[in-house]
């Protein structure tokens, strides 16, 4: 199974368009590497390729990615599909970007469906430009794609509804998910969890079983936003567990007993990770993700 992380910056990208801070001004002037929004994509031979997620530069991601490019024919694409794994805008408008391409095949949990029906009709938009077949997943249920090569289990990771949808969401618990996605052939597997908003006995279970894991690693402290002004909401409110503190993501991985290599993702741009000369440690095992990485699992 081929696995290619296409972007890794968290909503806005990196730089974000309308942010001063250090870290996008870093980012402008070359300083620091400039990043992508987080998403990934997943194949069992490199002929055709499901994207997780679906941000809004999903474009420039494609034609970024050498795997991805189009062609032998004249419209022709290898991309098949897109696993959602929430109904966050910066995960789902790139649908509307991708909507030359007919017969794409969406998964989504139910609560995610429905939003991306209801308070944001992108179903409905796209109905008279592609046809696009919708599938239900429900985490602990495996499903399969590539005709039994590949197989995913969904858990959940969150509870946070999109902003958008607060007053009119239905109840679910299936808001924010995370893919324990495995090689049939192989039995190697891969943790992809952009957004976590608590640590939890299933998260530890399913990333000491796995060969390598990408996760959150939105911000670095819980008052990250407040501290520079830019916000008031913390990285709990936003939906993510900081990485630092003692109940922080990094030191609840350092913890387990097993685990595989660790890649983060989702990187906001205040995240001093970001900047050459940070003083934030990460443990060995530990480290920042880079847009265009390509792992064989």
């Amino acid at each position: 199974m081929l696995f290619k992380i296409l972007g890794t910056a968290a909503g806005g990208g990196f730089p974000q368009w309308n942010c001063a801070c250090a870290g996008c001004n870093a980012a402008r002037d070359g300083s620091v590497r400039r990043r992508l929004h987080a998403c990934a994509a997943l194949s069992a031979t490199g002929e055709i390729w499901t994207l997780i997620n679906a941000p809004p530069d999903i474009a420039a991601q494609i034609e970024q990615s050498q795997e991805l490019t189009p062609g032998p024919g004249l419209r022709e694409t290898r991309l098949r599909g897109v696993i959602l794994t929430d109904a966050e805008m910066d995960h789902t408008i790139g649908l509307l970007v991708l909507r030359e391409q007919s017969n794409l095949q969406i998964y989504a949990t139910e609560c995610v469906r429905k939003t991306l029906h209801d308070a944001f009709p992108i179903d409905g938009l796209l109905r008279n430009y592609a046809s696009m077949t919708w599938s239900t997943i429900r985490c602990d249920q495996s499903f399969n794609i590539e005709n039994g090569a590949i197989s995913i289990t969904p858990f959940i990771a969150g509870q946070k509804r999109p902003r958008y949808v607060e007053a009119i969401g239905e109840a679910s618990s299936e808001w924010v998910i995370g893919l324990a996605i495995r090689d049939n052939d192989s039995g190697r597997s891969v943790l992809y969890a952009p957004a976590v908003e608590a640590w939890s006995s299933t998260l530890a279970s399913v990333l000491e079983g796995s060969t390598i894991a990408f996760i959150d690693g939105t911000f670095w402290t819980e008052d990250e936003m407040s501290k520079l002004g830019i916000a008031k909401r913390t990285a709990t409110e936003c939906g993510h567990v900081p990485l630092s503190g003692t109940a922080g993501l990094i030191e609840c991985v350092s913890s387990l007993k097993k685990r595989p290599p660790v890649h983060l993702v989702h990187i906001n741009n205040t995240n001093p990770l970001l900047m050459q000369n940070h003083q934030c440690p990460l443990p060995k095992g530990i480290s920042l993700a880079s847009d265009g990485m390509l792992i064989e699992v």
